[in-house]
């Protein structure tokens, strides 16, 4: 008989929501504390999806009716790791759920850094989504951006960069960073890209939606020769020629003047870059595909391209955070696991679990397959039972200040009435300092 059964789950993103929904289905009689480190829950819904992708915002409503099905206790702006161990969870939880994703950039292939011209994906991400902690120097984005990376993320910062402001404005983006956008006045932006049009990272829907902008005109450098290796395992069908007929026709019927310009760079990886006058020198390497057996590797030809430019973003994925007291692969940034499980009684899901790849959906049935394993466990061995203490106790005597969904809903609402001022979906408070006012106001 299952009884006393407490369970932890560290993230309270669309990974750890989705494990939420997973053990909703099992009918068990258990008690789900849901942590975070950001004051409300959702994680990247919030502030890692772009504030045009509406669509995709709105996925929070569907996880508000997960988190508000069955009694849950959510616990905002905790450091699992920092402010409370792993150590002190265990004592507290019979089952732990490791759900934090992966929110750090991966790195650049060389040395280099400035606070001023230069961007990880992850910070520019969060920043144009009014991260509460991401703070940033930079002085303007200039005229020439340079953009490391094809993924679906650099596609978005592209996007942003070079559509029409009258687009964004009714959007979450601030207006702080509306301003910005704008003061720069990005004229260019320049894609490099490692290997071939064949190989693009994004999806065909998101590739679409930037060469579809009505400012830009499109270029394609070295006259766009798709060479042997971009046919490799090519069909007419997939999503990877669609992808190249969508550039082809994009390069045929956008190649008139506009005000911004879009330029494509294939087989070229960064070599080095150097700080010139408050500007950018990047030597760029062109690469070639080898080809072994199914897998495809890319090498550098050491022939090299010099380009300029005001800034440099790098968009290469990202990686998640080591937790003390958990197990943690360094090289891939994840938590190493079989089938979600990490220990006796600890499991994993999410982008901390298989590295940042798929979209959000994804997190569904990799929650099942966690929850499945901690399930398989339930039925062959007794889980430890906790006989006393809460988190409550805890955060109390460590005068740890936190938010609770209740909190949230204020929140949540206080800045959709402050949007609808100004004739924007929402206007987001700019600092956990702010959210403490407004949760001791409305106490």
């Amino acid at each position: 008989m299952i009884t006393n059964l407490r369970i932890a789950i560290i993230g309270a993103g669309p990974a750890g929501c989705y494990v939420v929904e997973q053990l909703q289905k099992q009918n068990l009689d258990c008690s789900i504390d849901l942590f975070d480190q950001s004051p409300f829950p959702y994680g990247l819904i919030r502030t890692g999806i772009a504030p045009d992708h509406i669509k995709m915002k709105n996925l929070a409503a569907y996880f508000e009716k997960v988190l508000t099905k069955m009694p849950l206790r959510f616990f905002g702006n905790i450091r699992i790791g920092e402010d409370i161990s792993i150590d002190e969870i265990k004592a507290l939880y019979s089952v732990l759920f490791i759900c934090t994703g992966a929110s750090v950039d991966k790195a650049l292939p060389i040395s280099f850094n400035s606070d001023k011209l230069y961007s990880g994906s992850s910070k520019f991400v969060k920043w144009y989504n009014g991260h509460l902690r991401t703070k940033v120097n930079w002085e303007s984005f200039g005229s020439k951006v340079a953009v490391l990376g094809i993924g679906n993320v650099a596609l978005d910062i592209a996007r942003i960069l070079l559509k029409k402001r009258s687009l964004l404005e009714g959007t979450e983006i601030p207006v702080t960073a509306l301003d910005f956008i704008e003061k720069s006045d990005v004229k260019e932006l320049h894609f490099f890209i490692r290997r071939g049009p064949s190989q693009m990272a994004c999806t065909i829907h998101e590739f679409k939606e930037l060469l579809d902008l009505e400012t830009i005109s499109v270029h394609c450098h070295d006259d766009f020769l798709l060479i042997p290796d971009d046919h490799y395992g090519l069909e007419e069908s997939s999503s990877d020629w669609r992808k190249i007929l969508v550039l082809k026709e994009a390069l045929l019927t956008k190649k008139e003047a506009k005000e911004k310009q879009l330029h494509f760079h294939f087989y070229q990886t960064l070599h080095a870059v150097e700080l010139l006058n408050n500007r950018l020198k990047l030597t760029m390497e062109q690469t070639r595909i080898d080809q072994y057996g199914d897998d495809t590797h890319v090498l550098g030809t050491q022939q090299y391209h010099v380009y300029d430019a005001s800034f440099l973003v790098s968009s290469f994925g990202y990686k998640g955070e080591a937790i003390p007291g958990l197990p943690f692969d360094e090289k891939n940034g994840i938590i190493p696991h079989q089938q979600g499980r990490v220990s006796s009684w600890v499991y994993t899901s999410g982008w901390i679990k298989r590295g940042s790849q798929g979209v959000v959906g994804s997190n569904r049935s990799d929650a099942k397959e966690s929850v499945e394993s901690f399930l398989a466990d339930l039925a062959s061995q007794p889980y430890p039972v906790v006989e006393s203490g809460d988190i409550l106790d805890t955060l109390k005597q460590k005068k740890i200040k936190y938010f609770t969904l209740s909190d949230w809903f204020v929140i949540d609402r206080l800045e959709k009435e402050r949007g609808a001022q100004e004739g924007k979906i929402r206007k987001e408070f700019k600092s956990v300092e702010e959210l403490l006012t407004i949760q001791e106001l409305n106490k």
